[in-house]
């Protein structure tokens, strides 16, 4: 991987954004992706209007829906449209291309159509990996992630739960790193609102502040911070910041112990 450049960016842009009716797309008997609140589906396009492939972010199909679930779904398309149309759009971040494009959400219900990444996650290079990446390869990923979350923060929205699962890759040209893009914005919020839920949050990558806000502050900027530089630890090392566990897989839990910063960190 050593030998290999940063791709360019202009090659590997997100779809364009477009308008989708639910009974056009066709999913995949099973998921290629699940978290705690949604699961994620490939998806095809029936129409004649690219992209043609997409993946499909939708809550569990089994089971009844509450209002708030459906609520907290929505928040979390609305505030993901708007980090990938602000990288989009807005002249400052023509450069950047890193977090991972909204081709259209549902009004009434709850789902996300996204560009399909199908380079796989971080977390899978990671538990494939012995020892971490390169220097070089480790460094570049970690500055694209700080790439991503300077838009967001930018607009006053933290990820907060950034994690080698929800690093995704699409797929580049030979020759080329594939382009990392930040994904699964479901425990992002914007700053000015203090409520939200930590279900499904992943403790290793997590910053103390998020367990214990009364001795560490309210999670902000500096939470994704922490979590990057998390990520870039585990990019130089192959270990997780909390000892004794690979990097790879996502152990989630409500509780934790206590623990310093790793001495390892990126900026945004």
């Amino acid at each position: 991987m050593s030998d290999r450049n940063p791709p360019d960016i202009e090659a590997v842009t997100s779809p364009p954004r477009r308008s989708l009716r639910y009974e056009h797309i066709e999913t995949s008997d099973e998921p290629i992706g699940r978290g705690g609140q949604a699961v994620v589906y490939e998806g095809r396009v029936t129409d004649e209007e690219p992209p043609d492939r997409i993946a499909l972010k939708e809550p569990p199909r089994a089971g009844t829906l509450t209002g708030d679930a459906i609520e907290r779904f929505l928040s979390e398309a609305q505030r993901w449209e708007t980090v990938d149309g602000r990288e989009r759009n807005k002249q400052r971040w023509t450069e950047s291309d890193h977090i991972v494009g909204v081709v259209d959400t549902g009004d009434r219900l709850p789902w996300i159509a996204i560009e399909y990444m199908g380079g796989g996650t971080l977390a899978d290079r990671l538990d494939a990996s012995d020892g971490g990446l390169g220097l070089t390869h480790a460094l570049w990923i970690g500055e694209c992630l700080c790439r991503g979350l300077a838009v967001a923060h930018a607009y006053g929205i933290v990820h907060l739960d950034l994690k080698p699962a929800n690093v995704l890759f699409r797929e580049t040209a030979a020759g080329t790193w594939d382009l990392p893009k930040i994904g699964d914005w479901g425990l992002s919020r914007v700053l000015s609102e203090q409520t939200g839920t930590m279900d499904g949050l992943s403790v290793a990558y997590a910053a103390p502040e998020q367990f214990e806000s009364d001795e560490f502050g309210d999670p902000d900027t500096l939470t994704d911070v922490y979590q990057a530089g998390a990520i870039v630890y585990a990019l130089l090392t192959g270990n997780r910041p909390t000892p004794g566990v690979r990097p790879g897989s996502c152990t989630t839990s409500s509780t934790a112990t206590r623990r310093r910063r790793p001495a390892t960190t990126a900026t945004t």
